[in-house]
């Protein structure tokens, strides 16, 4: 799980421990960190995110993949040579991880990513929401279903957003969060699942055929997770089904589809 030798370009510590994302500049520090019981907690929940992600149609067969899925998401791994926006017809050169200009190009789809990248971009989206495997599964789907709205870009700023939100609301237990402005709705989505006793409302003056993909792809995923759960429990998935359109009200953080053009009272 760590070596003198990272894995991963634009690492800065000489020993770096895979399933933590933590380098270390003295291999004392890496052993030391190995014996103790974060790096066994992150171990074993390396091994969970590896045996769920190999059984994602993500996965291309590779080891090398599985092991950037089982791996910490870092930012400045997962962006080291994407191509960097520019506002020319000359070609730029690839983000680099050591460089603190440029910003991901907007038309980059998850279906442009190789299979490692798209494996780590897969476990950014598997802890967001840590106990439960819905933010992932609508990331596939919507890659799937409606790929043309799959761009890494708007999914990379939509977890910044996310974890920007839910550090302001830490301690707190909202009953209605708005999502104003909210254009395709992940966020939104995101923070439903997230504090399932809110009323989360996505607001923009129009519905955003992006909204729509991403609704269907979170409605997939709900499906797809409510059916599993019942043939766990040894029931007939079949006894409560649902239309293509509906979202299963067992399932915590039902999603809030309505779209005002303005915040009553606002």
């Amino acid at each position: 799980s760590a070596s003198a030798s990272p894995a991963w370009v634009g690492r800065q510590s000489r020993y770096f421990c895979e399933p933590c994302g933590c380098g270390f500049d003295k291999l004392k520090n890496l052993q030391t960190h190995i014996a103790g019981r974060q790096h066994a907690a992150f171990a074993a929940l390396s091994e969970e995110r590896r045996r769920e992600f190999v059984r994602t149609p993500w996965w291309d067969g590779s080891d090398v993949a599985a092991a950037a899925a089982s791996s910490a998401f870092k930012l400045d791994s997962f962006l080291h040579g994407l191509p960097r926006r520019t506002r020319s017809s000359v070609r730029a050169e690839p983000l680099h991880v050591d460089s603190n200009d440029g910003c991901v190009a907007p038309h980059l789809l998850v279906g442009d990513l190789p299979a490692v990248k798209r494996a780590q971009l897969w476990r950014c989206f598997r802890d967001l929401l840590p106990s439960s495997p819905l933010a992932a599964a609508a990331l596939v789907n919507l890659h799937a279903c409606d790929k043309q709205y799959a761009r890494v870009k708007e999914l990379l700023e939509t977890a910044e957003a996310f974890h920007h939100a839910c550090a302001l609301l830490k301690r707190h237990e909202p009953d209605a969060i708005y999502d104003v402005a909210c254009g395709h709705g992940m966020l939104a989505m995101l923070l439903a699942h997230r504090y399932p006793q809110a009323n989360v409302v996505a607001v923009d003056r129009v519905v955003r055929p992006a909204f729509e993909a991403h609704a269907r792809a979170w409605r997939r995923a709900c499906q797809d997770f409510a059916r599993t759960e019942s043939v766990s429990a040894g029931v007939d998935e079949n006894a409560d089904s649902h239309d293509e359109g509906e979202i299963d009200d067992e399932i915590d953080g039902e999603i809030d589809g309505e779209v005002d053009g303005e915040i009553d009272g606002e």
